[in-house]
């Protein structure tokens, strides 16, 4: 058995993080949100279609990475790694993934990125926590900056909107939060 570290859940899949830094995931994939590409049509043990039954654990790009911590949105999924790197998979719609657009395939749909894409636009930027949701994503960095992206449909980036961008970010932009560090470190203390 592995000891879990840390779970989270999604639209319909699952994330689970262990202690030994492997990520397993299970539920729905048909976006690639699991990060073991798309659609699975039993090829694996447990999985049916485009969904996995029991938790199979996460490889490709993130097999000899030591996970820290995994968000699992709607319809897409970020993953922190020890070594700070941000990596995402699934529905790109909106520039939910970060990774510079939000291009809608031949199908129209938008494009799915069904294994783990790094975030180039954060390389160098130590991320410890990220936060997956409906159609955005939030990171954290070590130094404590907030990074944001995706839909701001109702300001849930933080960022401002404006004509140029239509109300979504394709990569990370960073938060102007305006809560001083002090304030902050007061607050935890309490």
């Amino acid at each position: 058995n592995r000891r879990v570290r840390s779970v989270d859940t999604g639209g319909r899949h699952t994330l689970i993080v262990t202690y030994a830094g492997e990520l397993y995931a299970c539920g729905l994939n048909s976006w690639g949100q699991l990060g073991m590409g798309i659609p699975i049509v039993g090829d694996r043990e447990g999985a049916q279609n485009s969904r996995i039954f029991v938790p199979l654990r996460v490889r490709g790009c993130l097999a000899d990475e030591r996970v820290r911590q995994a968000s699992a949105g709607s319809v897409h999924s970020a993953v922190v790694t020890e070594a700070g790197e941000l990596y995402t998979m699934g529905c790109n719609g909106e520039g939910r993934l970060g990774l510079g657009s939000s291009a809608v395939g031949v199908d129209g749909t938008h494009q799915c990125k069904p294994e783990p894409k790094l975030v180039e636009a954060l390389r160098g930027i130590p991320v410890v926590e990220v936060a997956a949701g409906l159609d955005h994503t939030l990171a954290r960095s070590a130094d404590g900056r907030i990074f944001s992206w995706g839909s701001n449909e109702d300001g849930q980036t933080g960022l401002s909107i404006t004509a140029a961008d239509a109300g979504s970010r394709h990569v990370p932009s960073e938060i102007e939060v305006p809560l001083r560090r002090a304030e902050a470190e007061s607050d935890s203390e309490e």
